[in-house]
Formats: C-alpha cells, sequence, structure tokens
C-alpha cells in the first residue's frame, strides 16, 4: 500500500512538473504586440520578429506571379524560431540588370514592412491590400497566410542586389530627403486643412494622381470555408478594381471628384483650420522609404498629425523629380488599420 501511495504521489509529482514545463514553453514563444488581443487569429509566420534595417540569410520558398508583380515567400531563423516572410515586387522591364532569385537558394536580404499594422483574415471575407510600388500596384488578398507583407531594395523585378546595390538606394535617398521633406509637407498642409487646399495643385501631378487612384482594387471579396485548400493569396480576376461610381459616388475621371471625394470618405479630410491650430511643420511628419524605381520614383509612407487632433494619419505615396520640383505622382488606397 505504501508503495503504491509513493507510485501514485510520483506520477502526481511527474504531471505537475510536466504542465509547468509546457506553460513556460508557451510562454517563451513570442507574440506580436500589435495584433488585437480581441482576434481568434493564430499568427505561426512571426513575421513581426523581421527587423527593419538588418539582413538575414532568407531561403526562398516559393514565387507566385501576380498581376504585376510577385509574391514571394520566404524563411529565415530567427530566436530558435522558423520565421516566413512574404515580399512584394512589381514586374520590372528586361533592361534590369542582376542574378534572377531562384526558389531553393538562400539570399542575403533586407525587408522593410510596408503596412506596420498586422493583416487580420476573416473565415468567409478577405481584404485586398494594394501594394504601391513606383507607378505599379499589386493586389494581395489576405487570406490567412501573412500578417505582413514586405518590399526589399535587394530585389528588383527578380533580379538580386547586393546591399552595396541597396546602400546606394539609401543613400540617394538621404541626400534628396529634406527636399522630399518639403514638398510633401506642403502637401499635407494642402490636404489637411480646407483654408490651405488651393496649394495643391502646386504639388501634384493630377493626371498620375488619377491614374494611381483608377487602380485600386475592390477591398474586400467573399471565399468559400475551405479556402485553406484552394485559394491563391491575390484576389479574383473579375471585377478586380474599385468601382468609384458605384461605391462612392464619385467621378473617377475628374481629378477634383475623385482625389478629394477619397480624402472624405477614407481620411475625413480636409478640416477646418481656426486660429488656435498652428500649421503642419517638417516636424509634424515622418517618412519612411518602402521602394525605389530606376524611373526615380519614391515610393514613401508617410504619417503625419494635425496640431489639437489625437489622430496619426498615415498615406503612401509616390514622389518624383520634375524640372527641379518633388511632386505627389501617386496616392494609396487606405490601408483600414490606419483608418481614424
Amino acid at each position: 500500500m505504501k508503495k503504491l501511495l509513493l507510485l501514485l504521489l510520483f506520477l502526481l509529482l511527474s504531471i505537475v512538473l510536466f504542465a509547468q514545463n509546457q506553460d513556460s514553453i508557451v510562454k517563451k514563444i513570442p507574440k506580436d504586440p500589435l495584433m488585437p488581443k480581441w482576434t481568434s487569429f493564430k499568427d505561426s509566420s512571426f513575421a513581426f520578429l523581421v527587423q527593419d534595417n538588418v539582413y538575414y540569410n532568407f531561403f526562398i520558398n516559393n514565387i507566385k506571379r501576380l498581376k504585376g508583380g510577385y509574391f514571394i515567400e520566404t524563411y529565415t531563423y530567427i530566436d530558435s524560431l522558423w520565421v516566413f516572410a512574404y515580399i512584394v515586387n512589381a514586374k520590372t522591364g528586361s533592361y534590369i540588370s542582376g542574378k534572377k532569385i531562384k526558389e531553393g537558394k538562400f539570399y542575403s536580404l533586407c525587408l522593410k514592412r510596408y503596412f506596420e499594422q498586422p493583416s487580420i483574415a476573416g473565415v468567409e471575407i478577405s481584404e485586398v491590400h494594394d501594394v504601391m510600388l513606383g507607378n505599379k500596384i499589386v493586389s494581395v488578398a489576405s487570406t490567412g497566410i501573412f500578417t505582413y507583407l514586405f518590399s526589399s531594395f535587394n530585389i528588383n523585378g527578380l533580379n538580386y542586389s547586393d546591399s552595396i546595390h541597396a546602400l546606394k538606394i539609401i543613400t540617394h535617398y538621404e541626400t534628396e530627403k529634406n527636399e522630399i521633406k518639403q514638398s510633401l509637407c506642403q502637401f499635407i498642409r494642402a490636404i489637411s486643412y480646407k483654408q490651405d487646399s488651393n496649394i495643391l495643385i502646386d504639388y501634384v501631378d493630377t493626371n498620375q494622381l488619377i491614374k494611381s487612384l483608377q487602380k485600386y482594387s475592390f477591398y474586400l471579396f467573399g471565399r468559400r470555408p475551405d479556402f485553406w485548400k484552394t485559394d491563391d493569396p491575390y484576389p479574383p480576376r473579375k471585377n478586380a478594381l474599385l468601382n468609384w461610381e458605384e461605391i462612392y459616388n464619385i467621378n473617377s475621371k475628374q481629378f477634383n471628384s475623385l482625389f478629394w471625394g477619397m480624402l472624405k470618405n477614407d481620411y475625413h479630410l480636409p478640416k477646418e483650420k481656426t486660429i488656435e491650430i498652428a500649421n503642419i511643420s517638417s516636424n509634424d511628419i515622418q517618412l519612411d522609404l518602402l521602394n525605389y524605381t530606376r524611373r526615380k520614383i519614391y515610393t514613401v509612407r508617410v504619417k503625419w498629425r494635425i496640431p489639437t487632433f489625437p489622430e496619426e494619419y498615415v498615406a503612401i505615396v509616390n514622389v518624383k523629380k520634375y524640372k527641379g520640383k518633388y511632386k505627389i505622382i501617386g496616392f494609396n488606397r487606405v490601408y483600414r488599420k490606419y483608418y481614424h
């Protein structure tokens, strides 16, 4: 009897220790601090561990060809975990030089998180993310495969460039950054305040802006419950573009109707400017370079705050120099996590 009690005690102690060990293992698995607590979405990619401006040795697992670009599945090893990262890149002309990346090979890559907030897939509805890279927009559906999308200065089309080439892009951008920031500051003032909206025309190429807005995809589409077996990470080909007239009652061929209508619906801008509200200065905006093309187009994420208002606004824009002056030539669809 005594031996039986000792055996039971030993088994009970073993179970307790096993449970404690399992609990400690679970606690060691990192969680994305930006993932909402309310979601039941399980992130197994650990893409949030990938840091901007850090080189990792990535394995190219799969390359999917999308309309206008590529969806590249990669993985690497960070903090004892296999981390999956998904790169979106635009198609380029045949004139691009460099070694073509291949599936099944390792490459040293530095990635840039395109959207700073995680993507959360629905069960029967997918959200479509428009990724503007230069004058191309690549639309990718959130089917639960990824939480973040990345761009990289090391990949142009499907051609690989080393860290020296990437550093040249960043260095060139840094020399132009102040000038770009000044133009963007004026642009941000124009779209933020009604009283300053008349200066907008001096800082934009209206024809190019119309073209970029007309490339917006229809942001939601339905899917079958068994999508895990069948769906690819891009929207259906049919009816993929947003119908501005039907959804927003906006004339998509007329700049003022299209651009100001988009701002009103997606950003609730511009605001009334009172005497108490100070002008937006260059210190109120932050820039982050996401892409650069051989056509000398910078794709930049710009974040700003309007004095006395609590919201932070985020937009992704294209800027290019014309006759010694930077102009905004592209404006990407609002990412819903930035919507206020």
